[in-house]
């Protein structure tokens, strides 16, 4: 497939969409203390729908975050760039999400402004020291206490905008062959032993395993797109294989599940019939993502016996609407800034 057709005709902003509409999904049944999302019913309990959105965001992030530093060429640019991404929507949902917090806390409403993990909600949580808590917030609901459970990919994230722009420092992004050896290197070691990853400065758990993989997938992808063989006949085989192999080896099926969805998901999103998402919705999928949880228990909490297929109809446009004023209001304001902050690229004399 040509590299141009791959690199800018894609389907990338609709499966972005398709990606957080998993997660929130997925959080409906676990938010009403239900276990059994379609996902996990239609896979005998070894898959969830949040996680396959999750591969889905990681997979495209890899490819995405790749091209930005080959195309950019700067890591203070680099750097400004992702920034300019994830911060902006990311401080507003934590401030959203404490008022939300102030609204249901079982403490009086100057205890809790007042209280330690209130501001270190905030401020641990923008360090990326993750606190999902908030003091006296949702102690009733089935899924207690946590305000903003999405938050748990951000630290592998950015973790993994390190790792690119380390490589880019390297100049190993322009060097195929050693990087894609590289890359393909570590996908082996984190599927062979997913705790590895535990040793990761912000991480500290295997959960992020799959997430990794899935990123690094997506690095390899851009690398070699002028390469990829994306066919309808290797997406058959591919879930066939994992039908065929579930009952025998359950414990791989989230691994081959994991690198399925991604090649499913690069099959898509260069696929030759185009779904586009509008410009006046504009890129709401990462408003989706992390404002959708507070939203959820805030539902759950005015009607406790609401089920989760109601959750989701309740929810998910309260959560767009959210997701569209922070596109047009947060997120695309603070990505015109781009050039502003980082330090100019030398240029050759």
């Amino acid at each position: 497939m040509p590299a141009g057709r791959l690199h800018r005709d894609n389907n990338f902003d609709a499966l972005r969409l398709v990606a957080a509409t998993l997660v929130i999904l997925s959080h409906s049944w676990a938010l009403t203390g239900s276990v059994v999302d379609p996902v996990v019913a239609l896979t005998g309990g070894r898959l969830y729908a949040g996680e396959l959105g999750v591969w889905i965001f990681f997979a495209m992030s890899g490819y995405l975050v790749t091209d930005s530093f080959r195309t950019r060429r700067s890591l203070f640019a680099f750097l400004e760039a992702r920034a300019l991404r994830i911060y902006p929507a990311f401080f507003v949902a934590l401030v959203f999400g404490i008022a939300v917090g102030a609204l249901v806390t079982t403490l009086p409403l100057r205890a809790y402004i007042a209280h330690a993990d209130t501001w270190g909600y905030l401020f641990r949580n923008l360090w990326f020291e993750l606190r999902y808590d908030l003091p006296g917030a949702f102690a009733t609901n089935p899924f207690p206490r946590a305000v903003n459970g999405s938050i748990w990919t951000l630290p592998a994230e950015a973790v993994m905008y390190l790792f690119v722009a380390a490589l880019g420092l390297m100049t190993l992004l322009w060097h195929r062959r050693v990087c894609g050896f590289l890359l393909a290197a570590l996908v082996a070691m984190i599927a062979a032993e997913p705790s590895i990853v535990v040793a990761v400065p912000r991480i500290g758990s295997p959960i992020y395993a799959l997430p990794a993989i899935s990123f690094l997938l997506g690095m390899l992808m851009l690398l070699y797109r002028d390469r990829a063989v994306l066919h309808a006949a290797i997406v058959v085989a591919l879930v066939a294989l994992i039908l065929i192999a579930a009952p025998y080896v359950p414990d791989a099926v989230p691994l081959y599940a994991c690198v399925a969805g991604v090649y499913v998901t690069f099959y898509l999103a260069f696929h030759r019939v185009r779904v586009r998402v509008p410009g006046r919705i504009g890129d709401v999928s990462y408003g989706l993502y992390v404002y959708a949880f507070p939203v959820q228990q805030l539902v759950v909490w005015l009607v406790p016996a609401i089920g989760p297929w109601r959750l989701f109809a309740v929810a998910f446009p309260l959560t767009f609407v959210l997701a569209w004023l922070s596109w047009h209001f947060v997120e695309r304001p603070a990505l015109s800034l781009k050039g502003s902050l980082a330090l100019p690229t030398p240029q050759p004399t």
